[in-house]
């Protein structure tokens, strides 16, 4: 037996020779406590034989030590940007502008954990995690064995689907627990610290990023109050004007120096000023209530709105104000599922729900809807082609039509559009009975839909629009 010390990507890693294998046991001047783990050796890069010899092998190594052939290459560390579930970047709505477009002919589904789960992209370099919801388990995904191991446990969120969501950063994770909201390290090769509040609250909606702080909703000393993570700790900001009952809030959204959180009873502004941050909450005008599984629409001034129900027979806009910004309303023409840029009505696609003239038109059956999953570019989507037309108010939270108790899933196929009349099939079906059951990801060069009710992961190659 004998110990190897090399260069890591993490810095100084000790393996163990025992038997003619290899073992890392420690990174950095850290333990290993599970050293044959796939995902820690993706991590660490280690490296496979083309020879008889066994693997792993450290990624110092460039030739097999008992025949001297060469070794592979390990692949490079993935640089994927962050991805919060179940939206994207820290702007919270389900866009990103990639020059990229799916391969029908890739599609395979991907195995899941069992349980409430979401999918995240995060940390440095990046990781590919599956956070379950209701165990509070985080797993990575491993490339070396296509399979997800365990990272680190949390406390369980007890927050609805159309609330829970987490804050992905090139640092770590954010996410929602029973006991507040959790910070995790990703920095690291194998260790995983979870930093929760040491104070008494619990979360009451999905932290977000804003001004280069990660901030969250929380029932706090008996009250609302947002919490901010700084200098490693978490902090409490009192809310004026909202009690704890408020939540719990959908979703959230930010605009250039605003984060905001909807309910069913008002809505929770929380701005970055000079001085720091200020958190309003303010109930809606007219017991409006949003549609809280639906994503606000961004006007061409960058004012966010998002569609409510006003009365049994009106649909309205109503827009997100930061403390201090007016309120503004303008009237729906039905329900418009959007991406943040683009709504569709019908078989229309529009950039905003007031404009008048359409961007394009789509081939429906009097039955059927569009509902977007992911905007890559301007005019490419990734929809879902929904059935029963009549159920899309409650598709997207309606709180008058909510969805038959039982009724079967909305039955869901994917398709791809990359101009007017375009739906190309991407020969996947998924099943939801609201718009929260479905969520896409992108990794690398991968689209990822997830299924909820399912528990079904679906994934396509992304190749280059020419």
């Amino acid at each position: 037996m004998s110990d190897w010390t090399l260069d890591g990507r993490f810095g100084q890693e000790i393996w163990r020779e025992a038997e003619d294998r290899f073992a890392p046991v420690s990174v950095a001047g850290r333990t290993l406590e599970r050293p044959g783990d796939a995902a820690l050796l993706d991590r660490l890069g280690a490296r496979d034989t083309g020879c008889a010899h066994p693997a792993p092998l450290p990624n110092a190594f460039r030739f097999c030590p008992r025949c001297g052939e060469s070794l592979r290459d390990a692949p490079p560390p993935d640089r994927s940007a962050p991805w919060s579930p179940p939206f994207g970047d820290t702007g919270g709505l389900p866009e990103r502008d990639l020059p990229l477009l799916p391969d029908p002919g890739t599609v395979e589904e991907i195995g899941l954990p069992p349980g409430v789960v979401a999918i995240a992209v995060a940390g440095g370099p990046s990781r590919l995690l599956c956070c379950d919801r209701s165990s509070g388990w985080v797993f990575a995904f491993s490339r070396r064995d296509a399979d997800w191991h365990r990272l680190v446990r949390v406390p369980p969120a007890a927050l609805p689907r159309w609330s829970w969501s987490a804050a992905a950063g090139h640092g770590g994770l954010a996410l929602p627990t029973e006991r507040g909201p959790v910070w995790l390290d990703l920095t690291m090769a194998a260790d995983t610290p979870a930093t929760l509040p040491d104070q008494p609250c619990a979360s009451l909606g999905g932290p977000t990023r804003l001004g280069g702080a990660v901030i969250a909703p929380v029932s706090w000393n008996g009250g609302l109050a947002v919490a901010f993570l700084s200098g490693g700790s978490w902090t409490f900001l009192p809310v004026s004007g909202g009690e704890a009952e408020a939540g719990p809030f959908a979703v959230p959204v930010c605009g250039v120096d605003s984060a905001f959180w909807c309910s069913k009873t008002g809505q929770l502004a929380v701005r970055e000023t000079g001085e720091g941050f200020e958190a309003r909450f303010s109930a809606w005008a007219d017991d409006v209530s949003p549609l809280l599984d639906a994503r606000p629409v961004a006007g061409r001034d960058g004012t966010l709105h998002v569609q409510a129900r006003l009365d049994r027979d009106t649909l309205v806009w109503e827009s997100l104000f930061a403390p201090n910004q007016p309120r503004g309303r303008r009237m729906a023409r039905g329900y418009m599922p959007g991406t943040g840029h683009a709504v569709f009505r019908e078989n229309a696609q529009l950039r905003l729900p007031w404009d008048e003239r359409p961007v394009c038109d789509y081939p429906l059956d009097d039955d059927r809807f569009l509902y977007p999953l992911l905007c890559l570019g301007e005019n490419r989507f990734v929809l879902a082609l929904c059935s029963d037309r009549s159920r899309l108010g409650g598709f997207l939270g309606d709180p008058l039509f909510p969805p038959p108790q039982d009724a079967p899933p909305v039955v869901c196929t994917l398709v791809f559009s990359r101009g007017p009349r375009m739906l190309e099939p991407l020969d996947c079906v998924l099943r939801a009975h609201r718009a929260s059951d479905l969520s896409a990801t992108v990794h690398g060069r991968f689209l990822m839909v997830h299924g909820a009710i399912e528990n079904r992961c679906f994934r396509w190659e992304l190749r280059d629009e020419s």
